[in-house]
């Protein structure tokens, strides 16, 4: 479990995604964190979270990681 603030302009925004996209705020909040991470790899490689083993990632990032082995 983790909780967190989060400004009330930026909540309502992410609420109406939520429901535009018909995806739980959830899933919107992993998929953020995980395009924040992919940022900072580009700048600074090899770090702690890309050293998560495949088992460890999230659902989606491991679907990710499936659809770049089978493009190769």
């Amino acid at each position: 479990m983790f909780t967190t603030r989060i400004d009330k302009h930026l909540l309502k925004s992410l609420k109406l995604l939520s429901v535009i996209e018909d995806k739980p705020i959830n899933s919107l909040l992993e998929e953020a964190i995980q395009s924040l991470l992919s940022e900072y790899d580009k700048k600074r490689p090899r770090t702690f979270y890309q050293l998560v083993s495949a088992e460890e990632q999230s659902p989606y990032e491991a679907d990710k990681t499936k659809k770049k082995r089978s493009d190769k």
